[in-house]
């Protein structure tokens, strides 16, 4: 049974070439993204999950440096939910934050 199977040699090989693409793929996606910068967009998840609080309470925490209003502090954070932008208050608290 086994016979039959490794007699035909280029499915080995096939299936030793295509297990050896995935490693590699896996191997240098690691390698890579290991060495890439956080974004601002990644780096607030980080810190709300390792402040134990959410996106939207350090939404309001840098809100009250600027004294930007609780409207427009819930507006942006409205705009961060649908396009993932994020506003000069919170740039700048996740900025102080990361020294």
């Amino acid at each position: 049974m086994f016979g039959d199977i490794f007699s035909d040699w280029k499915i080995v090989v096939y299936s030793l070439v295509a297990i050896f693409y995935f490693q590699l793929i896996k191997y240098l996606d690691k390698q890579f993204a290991q060495k890439r910068p956080f974004s601002d967009e990644e780096y607030l998840f980080k810190m709300a999950k390792i402040m134990e609080c959410s996106e939207y309470d350090i939404f309001f925490q840098s809100a009250k440096e600027w004294r930007i209003s609780k409207e427009k502090t819930e507006d942006d954070f409205k705009e961060y939910l649908l396009n993932e932008t994020l506003p000069y208050y919170v740039k700048d608290f996740i900025r102080k934050t990361r020294k």
